[in-house]
């Protein structure tokens, strides 16, 4: 078996040389710090709380209602107690989220697709690319 030193191995790194992925630290930055990035961050935040607020408590409400209310919980509905047709517009529910954040989620990667367009012709301090702006 040979023995090969680890100074003479092939270094890897999963990183990617496309040079779409490479960009100084400084392009970031100007990137966050710009309003169409600050309103796409807002329009997620806006979309995303308030699903997860909701959906959180009604997840919590069915075990706090099983153990404070359980003769409402067992009662009947249409030959079906009421903790599982609770538990079906939960499942509802979920879907209902899903169905609305697809919409929700192309309107944010039409806001990063600007984001992104705007960044790649403009350099670090937001002047145009050498080539690229109105003479």
């Amino acid at each position: 078996m040979n023995s090969v030193a680890p100074e003479e191995l092939p270094v890897t790194t999963n990183v990617s040389t496309d040079s779409r992925f490479q960009a100084a630290q400084s392009v970031w930055d100007h990137i966050a710090s710009q309003p169409p990035f600050a309103r796409l961050i807002h329009a997620k935040r806006a979309f995303i709380v308030p699903a997860f607020i909701v959906y959180a408590i009604f997840c919590l409400l069915m075990p706090v209602l099983n153990g404070l209310a359980p003769g409402w919980m067992a009662s009947k509905l249409g030959g079906m107690s009421m903790a599982y047709l609770y538990g079906m517009f939960l499942i509802l529910l979920s879907w209902a989220i899903v169905w609305l954040y697809v919409g929700a989620a192309s309107r944010f990667d039409a806001m990063a697709r600007q984001i992104v367009e705007d960044a790649a012709s403009t350099d670090a301090k937001g002047e145009p690319r050498a080539g690229e702006g109105s003479n």
